[in-house]
């Protein structure tokens, strides 16, 4: 099933026989032929394997070198803040105070690493019963600086850029904290702070309008204002975020997530257990001392609101390729050098029925758990159907950037290509050119 559709690349959900789920980025086929991009992309592939922890999907597998490079990170089995808003309205104050201690402590992980994330934004966000979840750290960076002329592709999402981003800057860790606090106010209200639209006008607002923060809880208000002080150096640090947070809900006491949100991702994480055991006779292959078939799969819509299952696919043989199938009907919303030297590049073959794969072929990671989970392993990911699509994007639309914004979409973003997220819509992070004159 895909997933979605960001700047940098379709996401799809990927399944082993046994059930274990991860979400599959395919980098765009516009981003493959740009000088140096591999080569940065390989480079952030490394440096994310580094970052696990506490609000983060950690990166569990990657291969740069392939025809179009992929990588693999632990499924959240949860929407994404922005459809979170859209379906059920702004958060209530004591989902926010959980909102800001969650995703500050995920961003502690991510600078104790080494990493700005560059792109906090609500679809960058995804809701777990226990906690919100940071996701697709990496790949903008690889993007960065790189020379998209002629690809339709952009990078960032000027709604929810820092001053400094805006204006081509150098970017800290302190330009998360100015992300952070526009996420929390659109989490509030439903809108960004500096307004509707897209581009130069916007990232005008960025760097020289005060935010408005109209509708906001004036308690969390006060916070939310600090993170977007227009000189870095006078940003909290997320540290300091956390702990505010953590003292509101001690006071407040009340669970993180207001309960119809609660029930509705609770129905999707068992949609998506009822599918890992009817898919199990995989796992069942793994105790009997029978190596799995590592596959990806598509979903039927008809079966659950989010990723759902659909029929498996094998992992093709390499030696045989066959061409590969149509584009599916539908487009839709991310990351590390694997354990095993990288194959080399060629067209992935169209998938075949199941069949044995090797007795090294591995298995596909489990979906993300809630914090406490052990035994984490670092797993290949066999691309099957999902390489295949790649495959066609490549032959039949190398150039393809058509598209405009969705309904729904993120306030301040523009889009190069349709961005789908389960049933709604945000589109692709953007970059335009600076404000400054």
């Amino acid at each position: 099933m895909r997933l979605g559709e960001g700047g940098m690349g379709r996401v799809y959900l990927g399944r082993s026989p046994g059930g274990r789920t991860v979400a599959v980025k395919l980098v765009h086929t516009g981003l493959v032929g740009v000088p140096g991009f591999r080569e940065r992309f390989a480079r952030e592939v490394r440096a994310v394997r580094a970052v696990s922890g506490a609000g983060t999907a950690p990166v569990v597998a990657a291969e740069p070198e392939a025809v179009v490079p992929w990588l693999a990170s632990a499924y959240v089995p949860g929407p994404s803040l922005a459809e979170a808003v859209q379906r059920h309205g702004p958060l209530p104050e004591a989902a926010l105070w959980g909102l800001l201690s969650g995703l500050a402590e995920a961003l502690e992980v991510v600078h104790a690493s080494g990493l700005v994330h560059r792109d906090v934004k609500p679809s960058n966000v995804l809701l777990s019963l226990d906690r919100p979840v940071l996701i697709d750290f990496g790949i903008a960076r690889a993007a960065d600086g790189a020379d998209l002329t002629g690809t339709g592709l952009v990078v960032g999402s000027p709604g929810f850029m820092s001053p400094e981003q805006a204006e081509g800057r150098e970017v800290t860790a302190a330009s998360d904290v100015f992300s952070l606090g526009t996420v929390l106010a659109y989490a509030a209200t439903g809108r960004g702070p500096f307004g509707g639209g897209s581009g130069p006008e916007l990232l005008y607002r960025i760097v020289h309008h005060e935010p408005d923060l109209s509708g906001v809880p004036d308690a969390f208000a006060a916070t939310v204002r600090e993170c977007l002080v227009k000189s870095p150096g006078r940003r909290p640090s997320p540290k300091a975020l956390r702990a505010r947070a953590e003292a509101a809900r001690r006071n407040d006491g009340a669970d993180w997530l207001p309960a119809p949100l609660a029930s509705a991702i609770a129905r999707r994480a068992e949609q998506l257990l009822n599918l890992d055991v009817e898919g199990d006779t995989g796992a069942r292959g793994d105790r009997a001392g029978v190596p799995p078939t590592a596959v990806v799969t598509a979903a039927d819509p008809r079966r659950a609101p989010g990723p759902h299952a659909a029929p498996t696919q094998a992992a093709p043989d390499r030696a045989t390729p066959t061409p590969p199938p149509p584009l599916p009907p539908h487009p839709a919303p991310s990351h590390s050098t694997p354990p095993h030297p990288a194959p080399p590049r060629s067209t992935p073959p169209h998938p075949m029925p199941s069949y044995p794969t090797p007795s090294h072929a591995p298995t596909v990671p489990q979906a993300y758990k809630p914090r406490g989970e052990g035994g984490k392993r670092v797993l290949w990911v066999i691309l099957a159907g999902i390489a295949a699509v790649a495959a066609v994007v490549i032959a039949a639309n190398p150039g393809d950037t058509s598209g405009s914004p969705p309904a729904g979409a993120e306030p301040g973003t523009t889009s190069a290509r349709p961005v789908e997220q389960e049933t709604s819509r945000s589109p692709a992070p953007s970059r335009t050119p600076s404000p400054r004159r």
